[in-house]
């Protein structure tokens, strides 16, 4: 009995969740080069694939402390690379070119949001 009902309890912990999250463009952190295109970004964490979405784009992550950072090689050169810290909602999310110079880099402030139905 005692097993089932530690089962019971954990289970909800055996899922992935979906966390969505709705970032805004925050000029107040640091200075962004250039400044983005939109002031809104939609990103989705899927933690059963440790993949992160942000926008259309699709990247595996990984958990660094309260950090989750991804990086991603782009076949002509150059990458992007950021990361999210889990307790502030900061985003950083930076494009460097072929010969590593930061090119683009965003800040964003996210916030949790819920499913309206």
């Amino acid at each position: 009995m005692k097993k089932l009902l530690t089962l019971l309890l954990l289970s909800p912990l055996a899922f992935a969740e979906e966390v969505n999250l709705a970032c805004e463009s925050n000029s107040e952190f640091e200075i962004q080069i250039p400044k983005p295109d939109t002031k809104f970004e939609s990103v989705t964490i899927n933690s059963q694939a440790l993949k992160i979405i942000i926008g259309t784009e699709t990247y595996d992550y990984f958990g660094e402390g309260n950090t989750i950072k991804y990086f991603h090689d782009y076949k002509l050169g150059g990458n992007r690379q950021g990361k999210l810290d889990r307790y502030t909602g900061k985003l950083i999310d930076s494009i460097f070119d072929r010969n590593g110079r930061l090119v683009q880099n965003y800040i964003y402030l996210c916030k949790k949001v819920e499913s309206l139905f």
